[in-house]
């Protein structure tokens, strides 16, 4: 008797299961519970709930093939007949009959997971190819020059330029060497304006300066001026040109020929500047284009007493580093009939560099100074 009810008990529940339960859904607690007729508290179902076990008709158990016809069917219809006859027999709690419905849950949820991340692989294997990876943009590129210098530039490539435009521009340019340590980089000599854009702009720069003292208005003639010495003493070390640049560009003509018209005492110093620093080989060129002689005229003539004084700091410089060119312009008798006393300790200096060549001609110039003293 107990044994055929057990079997009638499992019959029923799976022909349940098999006609009315879906394929995918776990069968609820309190359901189950009705079916076995639980009397204690299940999982899912209220406490005070008492489900009276129903009376079962017998009834034709169902075919294998029917309990058989999934594998999720088959697997939760095992786990509940050996549930039920455990139960039956005292040997598990109430409990086994809940985790065998949630066994069959898990096993669906389990064939759901590994269906959605079959679905992503295909889906990912089948999205469409990326497009081509574009460049990143570029940043801009860097000026060349700054502003400064790129207005004195495009103004001086002009055929009609305004003075007042000009002027400004090359203030701003002034006004830049002083401030700013790092603005240019000038190259040495000229045949180095051919290794890039940069040097070729900077020699352009200085001719354009230099074309503007030689051949402007007046107005526009002494800001050049004004500039090319800044260029050459003021500001940064780094950043001032190089002796050796200003005569391969023809600087020495130009300063020598506005010398020796306006006698101008800043064209002296850019000259006293280039016979300090430049090389040896190029001081004979100061002397053949005639740098020295517009001094001279300087000195001789009734001129600003500052012009004289810069005048004689060219002829100094000259005197020490090429004394047998100077000597023979006749530096010595120009120096000496200066008679301002301001001016003396100057005249001195420049007789005592020449005076050995003078007196002594055939011998080396080795000393200026003899035993008993000077002789004037």
């Amino acid at each position: 008797l107990w044994l055929s009810g057990t079997v009638a008990l499992g019959g029923g529940i799976c022909s349940f299961l098999c006609n009315k339960m879906p394929l995918n859904e776990p069968l609820p607690a309190a359901k189950v519970a009705d079916l076995i007729g639980c009397r204690g508290p299940v999982l899912g179902a209220l406490p005070s709930r008492a489900a009276v076990v129903p009376w079962v008709k017998a009834r034709q158990a169902p075919l294998m093939a029917a309990l058989i016809g999934s594998a999720q069917r088959a697997g939760v219809a095992a786990a509940l007949l050996s549930a039920a006859s455990a139960w039956r027999s005292g040997r598990y709690s109430r409990c086994a009959v809940v985790a065998a419905v949630g066994s069959g849950h898990r096993q669906g949820l389990q064939r759901r997971t590994s269906k959605a991340t079959a679905a992503a692989a295909t889906t990912t294997t089948e999205a469409p190819p990326r497009p081509p990876k574009e460049e990143p943009t570029p940043f801009p590129a860097d000026r060349l020059f700054p502003w400064q210098v790129e207005d004195v530039l495009l103004l001086l490539n002009e055929e009609k330029v305004e003075q007042d435009s000009l002027i400004a521009a090359l203030e701003e340019l002034q006004d830049l060497h002083e401030y700013d340590r790092q603005w240019i980089q000038w190259p040495q000599r000229l045949a180095e304006a051919g290794e890039s854009r940069y040097k070729k702009g900077t020699c352009q720069l200085l001719k354009g300066i230099l074309h503007c003292i030689a051949k402007a208005p007046p107005g526009v003639q002494r800001i050049a001026i004004d500039l090319l010495y800044s260029l050459v003493i003021g500001g940064a070390r780094m950043t001032r040109v190089p002796p050796t640049l200003l005569v391969d560009v023809g600087a020495v003509g130009i300063l020598c020929k506005v010398a020796a018209e306006t006698s101008e005492q800043v064209t002296y110093a850019v000259l006293h500047e280039i016979a300090a620093l430049a090389p040896t080989e190029m001081l004979t060129l100061l002397i053949e284009q005639g740098a020295l002689e517009a001094a001279l005229n300087t000195i001789q003539e009734d001129s600003h007493p500052m012009e004289q004084l810069y005048a004689l700091e060219f002829v100094t410089s000259l005197a020490k580093r090429s004394p047998a060119k100077t000597a023979e312009a006749g530096a010595y008798e120009a120096v000496k009939a200066i008679d301002n006393e301001a001016l003396v300790p100057k005249r001195n200096k420049i007789m005592n560099l020449l005076r050995p060549l003078l007196e002594n001609p055939g011998e080396p110039a080795l000393t200026n100074i003899r035993i008993g003293g000077l002789k004037y």
